[in-house]
């Protein structure tokens, strides 16, 4: 379970001062689909980079399953946390292969050392989780990632999360810089994957049919604080049109 409680974040600039979360609490149980939506400046980015631990909150707690990781650096939350970012080619070592990218990623719980391990068990493990996607690239694994397109290493990286599974995985919005069939194919991945691996989903989405469709609960934010916060039952009504007049 992830529990944020009472987080505040502001910004000074001058003699002004901008909340950006205004005491926000939010209990978000493990192995749900969390959608979260609103206005440029509404605190949804913000809120995703306390949670990951790029932004520290100016006061608050955050716990993963009753562990307080409100004072972790990111690095030091990759044990429990995943995240899929905006840009496909963030994410990814490009100068590495699949293969190479993918042993990374399983040793992202686990003491680093100089040694990449990537003998026979491990290529298959890759080519099994890899196959999961049905894009081909199991046949690819000793290929840079470098060379694959943005939807290819999106794929990738939800299946790197995937490899040594995460409490969390946060994805900032993932599918603004692709193309909408490959966005389509990286949100069914999602989808798939969720339903395998069972982690908790964080989606920061601009997409409204995306965050109508996908995951089971949906949150607005507006002034960094929660506005709409709609459960499975409710959010199975919804339609776009509803979600598009929250925004007036």
């Amino acid at each position: 379970m992830l529990h944020l409680q009472n987080i505040h974040q502001a910004f000074s600039s001058g003699d002004s001062t901008l909340k950006v979360v205004d005491g926000l609490n939010l209990v978000i149980p493990k192995g749900e689909f969390l959608c979260i939506i609103g206005s440029n400046g509404s605190g949804k980015s913000t809120l995703l980079n306390i949670i990951a631990g790029n932004q520290k909150p100016d006061n608050g707690t955050i716990t993963i399953n009753g562990t307080d990781i409100t004072g972790l650096q990111d690095f030091e939350r990759s044990k429990w946390l995943a995240r899929i970012f905006q840009d496909p080619f963030n994410g990814t070592a490009p100068e590495l292969t699949i293969l190479e990218n993918m042993r990374l990623a399983s040793r992202r719980t686990s003491s680093k050392n100089l040694t990449i391990g990537t003998g026979a068990d491990f290529r298959k493990l890759t080519k099994d989780h890899l196959s999961i996607l049905g894009l081909g690239l199991e046949n690819k694994i000793d290929q840079p990632v470098g060379s694959l397109s943005g939807g290819q290493r999106q794929a990738l990286t939800l299946v790197m999360a995937a490899l040594a599974p995460a409490e969390v995985l946060l994805m900032d919005e993932p599918t603004a810089a692709l193309d909408p069939k490959t966005a389509a194919m990286i949100m069914e991945i999602t989808n798939k994957l969720h339903a395998q691996f069972g982690f908790t989903v964080v989606m920061v989405t601009h997409n409204i049919k995306d965050a109508v469709n996908m995951g089971n609960r949906l949150l607005m934010l507006k002034s960094g604080t929660v506005f709409k916060d709609i459960p499975a039952a409710e959010k199975r009504n919804l339609d776009i049109v509803d979600v598009v007049k929250w925004f007036d």
